[in-house]
């Protein structure tokens, strides 16, 4: 549980992403920051379709639309973990 890591002190390596799998308002994500107590710096949206595409094209989605903000928000992952 969280409770469980924040109290093993992992807490400063923990990097929550909110990751939206559906198109949906139901779940905002400032409800899950304050839920959690944690900043959710990355806030990967809902596209189906662009992810079908990419997973048609057999291409990562940064490189099929590197300007959509599942690309943008990937990368900023990628820069978090790097």
């Amino acid at each position: 549980t969280l409770a469980t890591l924040l109290a093993m002190h992992a807490g400063e390596r923990l990097l929550f992403v909110f990751n939206r799998t559906v198109d949906s308002d139901a779940l905002p994500h400032d409800r899950v920051e304050k839920f959690l107590e944690r900043p959710l710096p990355v806030d990967i949206p809902h596209d189906l379709d662009l992810l079908h595409r990419a997973t048609t094209a057999g291409k990562p989605v940064v490189e099929l639309e590197p300007d959509h903000p599942i690309s943008r928000e990937l990368l900023r992952l990628a820069r978090f973990v790097e």
